[in-house]
């Protein structure tokens, strides 16, 4: 399952040692068990808690989700 995430992958991440709502984010670097990742969209209550930590935060693999980006095309 770690192979499932990699760098620049688009995640949610459920749970979050800094955040309490749960975001949606990208993946830079994956350590261990343990994911690194940019903030892209998250709760207005945790608007924050984002700012204080640099919108990046270090989250666990087992509480992130892939998500896919798909196009529309005309």
């Amino acid at each position: 399952m770690v192979n499932t995430f990699q760098a620049n992958r688009i995640v949610k991440c459920y749970k979050s040692n800094d955040l309490s709502k749960p975001f949606v984010g990208k993946i830079s670097d994956v350590i261990d068990n343990d994911a690194i990742v940019d903030i892209l969209d998250y709760d207005p209550s945790d608007r924050y808690a984002a700012y204080k930590v640099n919108y990046t935060v270090r989250v666990k693999i087992c509480d992130i989700v892939p998500l896919e980006v798909k196009r529309h095309t005309q």
